[in-house]
Protein backbone atom coordinates (compact mmCIF):
# COMPACT_ATOMS: atom_id res chain seq x y z
CA UNK A 1 0.00 0.00 0.00
CA UNK A 2 1.28 3.44 -0.52
CA UNK A 3 1.94 5.13 2.28
CA UNK A 4 -0.05 8.10 1.30
CA UNK A 5 -3.32 6.04 1.54
CA UNK A 6 -2.64 5.42 5.48
CA UNK A 7 -5.09 7.25 7.45
CA UNK A 8 -2.99 9.79 9.63
CA UNK A 9 -4.84 8.91 12.86
CA UNK A 10 -2.65 5.49 12.56
CA UNK A 11 0.15 7.60 11.85
CA UNK A 12 -0.08 9.49 14.73
CA UNK A 13 -0.81 6.79 17.23
CA UNK A 14 1.94 5.38 15.77
CA UNK A 15 4.11 8.16 16.89
CA UNK A 16 2.47 8.28 20.17
CA UNK A 17 3.62 4.82 20.81
CA UNK A 18 6.88 4.85 19.60
CA UNK A 19 7.54 8.41 21.85
CA UNK A 20 6.36 6.49 24.85
CA UNK A 21 9.32 3.70 24.79
CA UNK A 22 11.20 4.41 27.36
CA UNK A 23 15.16 3.45 28.26
CA UNK A 24 16.65 0.68 30.27
CA UNK A 25 19.02 -1.63 31.22
CA UNK A 26 20.15 -4.58 29.15
CA UNK A 27 23.47 -7.55 29.34
CA UNK A 28 26.19 -6.08 27.75
CA UNK A 29 29.51 -3.64 27.77
CA UNK A 30 27.92 -0.84 26.23
CA UNK A 31 25.35 -0.32 28.91
CA UNK A 32 27.66 -1.40 31.55
CA UNK A 33 30.68 1.45 29.99
CA UNK A 34 27.48 3.83 29.73
CA UNK A 35 26.51 3.37 33.66
CA UNK A 36 30.62 3.94 34.77
CA UNK A 37 31.76 6.33 32.12
CA UNK A 38 28.41 8.05 30.69
CA UNK A 39 30.11 6.53 27.02
CA UNK A 40 30.96 3.47 25.06
CA UNK A 41 32.93 3.67 21.86
CA UNK A 42 33.28 0.96 19.66
CA UNK A 43 36.50 1.50 16.77
CA UNK A 44 36.63 4.98 15.36
CA UNK A 45 33.03 4.63 13.96
CA UNK A 46 30.14 4.02 16.72
CA UNK A 47 29.63 5.85 20.00
CA UNK A 48 26.93 5.63 22.50
CA UNK A 49 26.22 8.35 24.99
CA UNK A 50 24.57 9.41 28.29
CA UNK A 51 21.41 10.36 26.95
CA UNK A 52 20.82 7.34 24.65
CA UNK A 53 20.41 5.16 28.24
CA UNK A 54 16.77 6.48 27.79
CA UNK A 55 16.61 5.16 24.53
CA UNK A 56 17.63 1.59 24.75
CA UNK A 57 14.19 0.34 24.04
CA UNK A 58 13.35 2.14 20.80
CA UNK A 59 16.50 1.50 19.65
CA UNK A 60 15.87 -2.21 20.23
CA UNK A 61 12.50 -1.63 18.84
CA UNK A 62 13.66 -0.07 15.36
CA UNK A 63 16.11 -2.93 14.91
CA UNK A 64 13.72 -5.80 15.40
CA UNK A 65 10.98 -3.75 13.23
CA UNK A 66 14.00 -3.15 10.31
CA UNK A 67 14.94 -7.06 10.63
CA UNK A 68 10.99 -8.12 10.15
CA UNK A 69 10.61 -5.45 7.50
CA UNK A 70 14.02 -6.21 5.52
CA UNK A 71 12.30 -10.27 5.48
CA UNK A 72 8.92 -8.85 4.13
CA UNK A 73 10.65 -7.27 1.67
CA UNK A 74 12.93 -9.74 0.14
CA UNK A 75 9.81 -12.06 -0.44
CA UNK A 76 7.61 -9.15 -1.62
CA UNK A 77 10.38 -7.38 -4.45
CA UNK A 78 7.57 -4.31 -5.36
CA UNK A 79 7.44 -3.36 -1.78
CA UNK A 80 11.79 -2.75 -1.73
CA UNK A 81 13.04 0.79 -1.05
CA UNK A 82 16.07 0.42 -2.86
CA UNK A 83 18.23 3.48 -0.72
CA UNK A 84 16.48 2.22 2.42
CA UNK A 85 17.90 -1.39 1.61
CA UNK A 86 21.37 0.11 0.84
CA UNK A 87 21.03 1.31 4.68
CA UNK A 88 20.85 -2.11 6.14
CA UNK A 89 23.05 -3.49 3.73
CA UNK A 90 25.42 -1.12 5.23
CA UNK A 91 24.69 -1.81 8.40
CA UNK A 92 24.78 -5.80 8.02
CA UNK A 93 28.46 -5.24 6.03
CA UNK A 94 29.78 -3.12 9.12
CA UNK A 95 28.27 -5.25 11.67
CA UNK A 96 29.60 -8.83 10.08
CA UNK A 97 33.17 -7.20 9.51
CA UNK A 98 32.87 -7.10 13.70
CA UNK A 99 30.84 -9.96 15.03
CA UNK A 100 30.55 -11.89 11.65
CA UNK A 101 27.75 -15.08 12.34
CA UNK A 102 26.01 -12.14 14.91
CA UNK A 103 24.69 -9.51 12.44
CA UNK A 104 21.93 -7.72 11.58
CA UNK A 105 19.53 -9.32 10.44
CA UNK A 106 19.97 -12.24 12.68
CA UNK A 107 19.33 -14.74 10.46
CA UNK A 108 23.16 -16.26 10.10
CA UNK A 109 23.22 -20.66 10.47
CA UNK A 110 25.36 -19.62 13.32
CA UNK A 111 23.85 -17.27 15.24
CA UNK A 112 24.52 -17.74 18.62
CA UNK A 113 21.16 -15.67 20.22
CA UNK A 114 18.10 -18.26 18.17
CA UNK A 115 16.87 -18.59 21.42
CA UNK A 116 15.80 -14.84 21.74
CA UNK A 117 14.65 -14.32 18.39
CA UNK A 118 11.50 -16.43 19.57
CA UNK A 119 10.53 -12.76 21.83
CA UNK A 120 10.43 -11.04 18.45
CA UNK A 121 6.76 -10.16 17.24
CA UNK A 122 5.88 -11.15 13.76
CA UNK A 123 3.80 -9.95 10.73
CA UNK A 124 4.42 -6.50 11.69
CA UNK A 125 5.18 -5.46 8.54
CA UNK A 126 2.80 -7.15 6.68
CA UNK A 127 -0.01 -5.29 9.00
CA UNK A 128 2.33 -1.89 8.02
CA UNK A 129 1.41 -2.84 4.32
CA UNK A 130 -1.79 -3.74 4.69
CA UNK A 131 -2.06 -0.19 6.33
CA UNK A 132 -2.35 -0.72 9.72
CA UNK A 133 1.18 0.48 11.00
CA UNK A 134 1.74 -0.73 14.86
CA UNK A 135 4.42 -1.34 17.38
CA UNK A 136 2.53 -4.04 19.02
CA UNK A 137 4.75 -5.64 21.12
CA UNK A 138 7.86 -4.32 20.49
CA UNK A 139 7.86 -2.58 23.98
CA UNK A 140 8.65 -5.64 25.58
CA UNK A 141 11.92 -5.51 27.57
CA UNK A 142 13.02 -8.56 26.48
CA UNK A 143 13.78 -7.06 23.03
CA UNK A 144 16.77 -5.01 24.71
CA UNK A 145 20.26 -7.10 24.15
CA UNK A 146 23.58 -5.36 23.51
CA UNK A 147 23.65 -6.61 19.85
CA UNK A 148 19.74 -5.04 18.95
CA UNK A 149 20.13 -1.65 20.91
CA UNK A 150 23.51 -1.55 19.23
CA UNK A 151 22.00 -2.12 15.76
CA UNK A 152 19.26 0.38 16.08
CA UNK A 153 21.28 3.41 16.89
CA UNK A 154 23.46 2.11 13.89
CA UNK A 155 20.28 2.07 11.48
CA UNK A 156 19.78 5.68 13.06
CA UNK A 157 23.35 7.44 12.00
CA UNK A 158 23.27 5.74 8.98
CA UNK A 159 20.18 6.87 7.29
CA UNK A 160 21.44 10.08 8.67
CA UNK A 161 24.51 9.90 7.44
CA UNK A 162 22.74 8.86 4.12
CA UNK A 163 20.01 11.24 3.69
CA UNK A 164 20.83 13.58 6.50
CA UNK A 165 21.48 16.07 3.65
CA UNK A 166 17.97 15.81 1.60
CA UNK A 167 16.23 16.09 5.07
CA UNK A 168 18.08 18.69 6.54
CA UNK A 169 16.63 22.31 4.79
CA UNK A 170 13.15 21.14 5.53
CA UNK A 171 13.75 19.78 8.70
CA UNK A 172 15.95 23.00 10.20
CA UNK A 173 13.79 25.43 8.66
CA UNK A 174 10.56 24.06 10.17
CA UNK A 175 12.89 23.83 13.56
CA UNK A 176 13.97 27.51 13.37
CA UNK A 177 10.24 28.83 12.83
CA UNK A 178 8.41 27.05 15.21
CA UNK A 179 10.82 26.12 17.50
CA UNK A 180 8.27 27.22 20.75
CA UNK A 181 6.18 24.73 19.33
CA UNK A 182 7.85 21.16 19.90
CA UNK A 183 4.58 19.54 20.73
CA UNK A 184 4.59 19.48 16.86
CA UNK A 185 7.88 18.52 15.24
CA UNK A 186 7.59 14.98 15.68
CA UNK A 187 4.62 14.87 13.43
CA UNK A 188 6.32 17.44 11.31
CA UNK A 189 9.67 15.48 10.79
CA UNK A 190 7.60 12.61 10.01
CA UNK A 191 5.38 14.52 7.49
CA UNK A 192 8.93 15.41 5.67
CA UNK A 193 10.21 12.16 5.73
CA UNK A 194 6.99 10.71 4.36
CA UNK A 195 5.91 12.93 2.13
CA UNK A 196 8.35 15.89 1.11
CA UNK A 197 11.86 13.63 1.09
CA UNK A 198 9.97 11.04 -0.78
CA UNK A 199 12.02 8.07 0.97
CA UNK A 200 9.08 6.08 2.12
CA UNK A 201 6.88 5.74 -0.47
CA UNK A 202 5.17 2.20 0.51
CA UNK A 203 3.48 1.72 4.13
CA UNK A 204 5.59 -1.06 5.16
CA UNK A 205 8.39 1.21 6.07
CA UNK A 206 5.83 3.97 7.90
CA UNK A 207 7.58 2.72 11.81
CA UNK A 208 10.82 2.80 10.67
CA UNK A 209 9.94 6.34 9.64
CA UNK A 210 8.39 6.69 12.91
CA UNK A 211 11.17 5.78 14.78
CA UNK A 212 13.65 8.17 12.60
CA UNK A 213 11.79 11.29 13.34
CA UNK A 214 11.08 10.25 17.70
CA UNK A 215 14.37 9.80 17.41
CA UNK A 216 15.69 12.98 15.76
CA UNK A 217 13.87 14.87 18.20
CA UNK A 218 15.06 13.29 21.39
CA UNK A 219 18.42 13.43 20.24
CA UNK A 220 18.27 16.95 19.30
CA UNK A 221 17.25 18.69 15.88
CA UNK A 222 19.38 21.98 16.93
CA UNK A 223 22.35 19.49 17.33
CA UNK A 224 21.10 17.77 13.55
CA UNK A 225 20.88 21.04 12.30
CA UNK A 226 24.56 21.97 13.55
CA UNK A 227 26.03 18.79 12.10
CA UNK A 228 26.41 17.30 15.53
CA UNK A 229 24.49 14.02 15.80
CA UNK A 230 26.60 10.72 18.19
Amino acid sequence: METTKVEQEKIDQLLYEINNMSGGPYIGASWHALQKYNSYEEGTQFKMVADDMNLTQMYAALSVYSKNAWEYAQQHPEHKEAQLMDVFELVNLEETARFRNNAFPYNDQGFSYKNELAFFPGALAQKAEEGNPSVEGLQDEKLRHEWTVKTGKRIFLRFLFEFGQKIKDNVCDYYVSHESESKDLVKEINRILLVRAGLFTQSLWIPVAGFIAVLLVRKGVDRFCKGIMV
